[in-house]
């Protein structure tokens, strides 16, 4: 590879390819969740089978874009570190980690002690949680096991995850020696993560062996304790839920007929979204660049916009900027939500700077367009 090009993969070009990349897969997904959800009409169980694993592989696709732009991009991007209780990180990682065991039928089980703290960024540990227990999985054979264990040592906080080794040992090498590189073979982009995250953290990671040819995944940070630890407590992890549709009842907005400014340069992902949000009983329109979302909310005065970060001719900030401009009072406090594919911290900011009222990352599907309307639509005036 030429200077040239290794100057031009860099974390901004891999931060807007991401964006690029993210869009059909929102539409993916959004379109299998409106299927799902029986918005067009009742499905057969193969036919909810195949879609729902249609769904979750292009989930799988979004999240491996969005490990390799945070790979490329984390050496250059300072974390807010700030005390976090580990307990209640690795709950929620356990929770995302549960359709994946479930698929290999793969028991988790947990000891998380309370009052334990470290000095972190509370979603970058539940991401480094996740791909610890993905690690641990991987080694896991079908049936297994894999444990995750908190605790304190020394004034450092270890995060273990222990998985039943599978991968062969190389000939004269132990487990624990074999493992790590045929990790990186396996799953480069999460592995190498992981590794970057704990650097960040002031942490280190590192792989050993146990007892019964057991792989031990081990995360090590400084310790912030809150409160003196209690003792530990077993919990197995619970079987995945299946939450039911977040859909608003139409009849909470019937009393006025709300209107929605959706502005994305992607047709398919704004017919996807209009569609939804009408069968909900919004009146939608749509904008395909920043310049036309503009003049459409002045025209109209929506009652919640949805903003594509990226578009032609006017920038999605630059556009929600010219509205909080605008003379008429309600388009300085209306709902704007920022679209973007971007998914970083500082993306965030920039999109909270220029006058978002909130953030959804790309990809996203109806569930996400269902919460977003239950925080920030509320039902209309009779």
């Amino acid at each position: 590879m030429n200077h040239h090009l290794a100057g031009t993969l860099s974390s901004e070009f891999l931060s807007s390819a991401g964006h690029e990349l993210r869009n059909p897969l929102a539409t993916a997904i959004a379109q299998a969740e409106m299927l799902l959800d029986g918005v067009h009409g009742p499905l057969s169980e193969p036919q909810s089978a195949a879609l729902r694993s249609i769904h979750a592989h292009t989930s799988q696709t979004a999240s491996l874009i969005t490990d390799l732009v945070d790979a490329a991009r984390l050496p250059g991007e300072p974390l807010k570190l700030q005390p976090c209780d580990l307990s209640e990180v690795a709950e929620k990682a356990l929770k995302q980690a549960e359709a994946a065991a479930a698929s290999r039928s793969i028991q988790l089980s947990c000891i998380l002690p309370p009052g334990l703290s470290a000095q972190g960024d509370a979603q970058r540990l539940q991401q480094m949680l996740m791909e610890l227990l993905a690690a641990a999985m991987l080694v896991t054979p079908a049936h297994g096991q894999v444990r995750l264990i908190l605790k304190s040592e020394n004034n450092d906080i270890f995060l273990q995850a222990t998985g039943n080794a599978s991968l062969p040992a190389a000939p004269g090498h132990d487990s624990a020696a074999s493992v790590l590189p045929q990790l990186h073979k396996l799953k480069p982009i999460g592995l190498t993560l992981l590794e970057r995250l704990t650097r960040l953290h002031q942490g280190q990671f590192t792989v050993s062996s146990a007892a019964n040819h057991a792989d031990v995944f081990t995360i090590r940070l400084p310790a912030v304790i809150a409160a003196a630890p209690a003792a530990p407590v077993a919990a197995a992890a619970q079987p995945p839920i299946a939450h039911p549709p977040l859909s608003p009842s139409p009849s909470a907005h019937a009393a006025r007929t709300q209107f929605i400014l959706i502005a994305d340069d992607q047709t398919a992902l704004a017919s996807v979204a209009s569609a939804y949000l009408e069968s909900l009983g919004f009146q939608v329109a749509t904008a395909r660049d920043g310049q036309e979302a503009v003049n459409l909310a002045l025209k109209l005065l929506p009652d919640l916009i949805f903003m594509d970060v990226c578009m032609p001719i006017l920038d999605g900030l630059s556009a929600i900027r010219q509205i909080r401009a605008a003379p008429d009072s309600k388009l300085h406090t209306i709902p704007i939500i920022s679209l973007s594919g971007g998914a970083g911290t500082a993306d965030r900011e920039k999109c909270a700077a220029a006058g978002a009222t909130a953030y959804l990352g790309k990809p996203f599907g109806i569930r996400e367009i269902d919460r977003i309307i239950q925080d920030h639509l509320p039902p209309a005036a009779p």
